[in-house]
This record gives C-alpha cells, sequence and structure tokens, in this order.
C-alpha cells in the first residue's frame, strides 16, 4: 500500500512537471550563449556548465519515468563512452532518489537532479530534451524527443571527428 501511494505520487509528480514544461516557452535557441547552471547529485557533486568549457558538451534532459527517454539513453551512453562529455540533468527525480534510480539503468555518464531554474533557463518543454554546447559555452543546436537526442548525438560526434582530423 505504501509502495503503490509513493508510486501514484511519483506519477503525479512526472504529470504536473510534464504539464509546466510544456506551456514554457523556448527560451535557449541555437547561437545563444549557454545560461549557466548548477546540478548536483546524491553524492553532493556539483556541475556547472563552466566545469565543462574547453569541449564541446551535451546536455540531455530528461526523466526516468518517460518511455522515450529511456529509449534515448543508450544514445547518450554510447556518446559518452565514445569520448563526448554528456550530462544529464534529471527531472521529476529528489535528491536521495538519483542513485537508486541510475542502478535499474546502464547509464555511467554524470546526472544531476534538474531544478524548476534550469528549465526555465534551457526552455525545457517536455523530455527527452538535448542541447548540444560549443566548447566556447554556445548552444550549437537543441533536439527534442527520441530523434533529436539521436540527431545531436550524432552532430556531437560529427564534431569531435572534425576536430580529430583538424577540420573546424
Amino acid at each position: 500500500d505504501r509502495q503503490l501511494r509513493r508510486k501514484q505520487e511519483m506519477i503525479r509528480r512526472a504529470i504536473i512537471l510534464a504539464a509546466i514544461l510544456i506551456i514554457m516557452p523556448s527560451s535557449a535557441p541555437a547561437g545563444r550563449d549557454a545560461p549557466a547552471f548548477s546540478v548536483r547529485d546524491d553524492s553532493g557533486r556539483v556541475y556547472t556548465l563552466e566545469q565543462f568549457r574547453g569541449r564541446p558538451l551535451v546536455l540531455f534532459f530528461f526523466t526516468f519515468e518517460c518511455p522515450h527517454c529511456r529509449k534515448a539513453m543508450p544514445v547518450m551512453e554510447r556518446l559518452y563512452r565514445s569520448g563526448t562529455r554528456v550530462l544529464g540533468v534529471a527531472f521529476s527525480t529528489r535528491y536521495g532518489e538519483l542513485a537508486a534510480k541510475l542502478k535499474k539503468t546502464d547509464i555511467t555518464f554524470p546526472v544531476g537532479v534538474g531544478t524548476r531554474r534550469i528549465a526555465d533557463d534551457y526552455g525545457i518543454r517536455g523530455v527527452p530534451t538535448t542541447i548540444l554546447v560549443s566548447a566556447g559555452g554556445d548552444i550549437i543546436r537543441r533536439g527534442d524527443g527520441e530523434a533529436g537526442a539521436a540527431e545531436i548525438a550524432a552532430l556531437a560526434q560529427e564534431t569531435a571527428e572534425g576536430k580529430k582530423h583538424g577540420r573546424k
């Protein structure tokens, strides 16, 4: 009974968050400076945009409950394992729950708990949303949904390959 109530509460929160994100305006278009952010994980480790400067970064906004997010996770994981910096930002997750949820996945890239502020700053209206940030901190491209995640992963890989071969 307690587990059922907890599960219902999580579903209610996910629905409320999804509704909030859907009605929010998009405010992080390509070509704009990526907004500074700070997210932390269950162990207290803090991740900021500044920490990732100098190399491209893929920001992957998701929820563990979202089926499209779960389908995009392996794409992000392969990208991370290929050497691209990936930071997951998990919504509908409280501190203290993140580690347990991560254990149920194959994710090894860093993940912080999403906040209303980062959702507002990046114009997240739904999940999954994937954003490619340049080494200099500019938003290169934004991808929405599963297809957007795959598109951003391919672009990030292209960008990395170009750098390896001396192209810009």
